[in-house]
């Protein structure tokens, strides 16, 4: 096989693998939602965005505006984690936040008062007292 062909085929395949990354999914009220979690690779633990449990997610309920929007971010892990969220806005920009502690079953809330749809969530998770922080933009 030529350098080329496996160049074309490689291609591709790694796209598709870049774009499954996502979560999309329907809201209740039928919007579509694409989440994007990662997690630290800094940390000991590279998986602790498996520590993430996504509920309550609604537009409307945040700011009394209807381009607002807001999803609770529950550590469903037995060790404490920092997340650092953030919300895509209709101008491009990412809303951010930091819970530097989430103890087990604790949650903290993303939210936007003016977010970009179909909605873009980005968060890293780390070991509580590291520094993860959303490299997206």
């Amino acid at each position: 096989m030529k350098l080329r062909t496996l160049f074309v085929s490689f291609v591709p395949a790694f796209l598709v693998g870049l774009a499954v990354h996502g979560q999309m999914h329907r809201t209740n009220d039928g919007r579509v939602v694409v989440e994007m979690g990662t997690a630290d690779v800094a940390t000991a633990d590279a998986n602790l965005s498996r520590c993430i449990r996504r509920t309550g997610a609604q537009w409307g309920a945040a700011c009394d505006a209807d381009g607002s929007y807001q999803v609770d971010l529950v550590n469903s892990c037995d060790q404490p984690i920092r997340v650092h969220w953030c919300v895509r806005e209709e101008n491009d920009r990412l809303k951010c936040g930091v819970s530097p502690f989430i103890g087990a079953g604790q949650s903290v809330r993303a939210q936007s008062c003016n977010a970009k749809r179909p909605v873009e969530i980005h968060y890293e998770v780390c070991e509580a007292g590291g520094s993860c922080r959303v490299h997206a933009e």
